[in-house]
This record gives structure tokens, C-alpha cells and sequence, in this order.
């Protein structure tokens, strides 16, 4: 958990496969800038994904 405006926060991260299958789960305090529990949470999986499918906060060209 992290501080936030609203008081403490926590942001879930989920890697999953096609179908929804979780991966990996990782959790970072709400300040967390999204893109680097992206990275964090993808190194918990075994290979690299083909696809990558998010929202912009994710956006990084290392993970084009």
C-alpha cells in the first residue's frame, strides 16, 4: 500500500494468457508509475510475451 490523495493505495497488475489464465500477479503502492510494474510484473513470467495488450500508462518502446 501507498499514500494517495484519497489515503492509501494499491494498484494490481495482472499478466494473463489469450484466454484470461493468470500469469503473474504483482502488486505496487498507487503512486507507482504503471510502466515500471509492467516491467516488473512481465519478469515474473517465464517468456517474453508476443503481444502485450494495455492501456497507455504501459507505453514504453522496450516493450514494443
Amino acid at each position: 500500500m501507498g499514500p494517495s490523495r484519497g489515503g492509501l493505495s494499491t494498484k494490481i497488475h495482472v499478466v494473463t494468457k489469450a484466454g484470461g489464465l493468470p500469469l503473474a500477479i504483482h502488486l505496487t503502492p498507487g503512486l507507482t508509475a504503471d510502466i515500471a510494474a509492467a516491467r516488473d510484473a512481465l519478469s515474473l513470467v517465464e517468456a517474453r510475451p508476443r503481444e502485450v495488450l494495455a492501456d497507455k500508462g504501459y507505453d514504453a518502446d522496450d516493450l514494443r
